[in-house]
């Protein structure tokens, strides 16, 4: 872990694997529990949110409406570009690259290049050809 940054389970929990690095200004909150693979490597200013406020009432202020907590988990050997932000609920395959600036959420599988907002898949590997292909 770089200087800056801030890992906070916030009453959940986060469980790294080996060799993962989280650069600079990295921020990841595991209140609904988020799992990051072996051989993991997050650029600067990536951050992980493993919850999201509830707004069912507006007329209770949105703080006090609690939060709502479904996990992260990041699969091994994948990259974080810089800025990337990943949010609650989201599955990442092994070997994956997250281009940066991408705000993610969802189900991705493994070997497949993620980037935009909101993210999708844009690369997938082709193990026949050895080759990563447009989407």
């Amino acid at each position: 872990m770089e200087r800056y940054s801030n890992v906070n389970s916030v009453g959940g929990s986060i469980k790294f694997g080996n060799r993962v690095m989280l650069g600079e200004y990295g921020k990841i909150t595991g209140q609904g529990g988020v799992v990051i693979e072996d051989d993991v490597l997050f650029a600067d200013k990536v951050t992980i949110i493993a919850s999201e406020h509830l707004y069912e009432d507006p007329n209770i202020p949105i703080w006090r409406q609690g939060s709502y907590c479904k996990g992260v988990h990041i699969g091994a050997g994948t990259w974080v570009g810089i800025n990337v932000t990943i949010l609650q609920g989201t599955e990442i395959g092994r070997n994956c690259v997250i281009g940066a600036g991408s705000v993610v959420k969802g189900t991705f599988p493994s070997r497949c290049v993620i980037a935009g907002n909101p993210a999708r898949i844009i690369k997938r590997y082709d193990e026949n050809g050895k080759i990563w292909k447009r989407v």
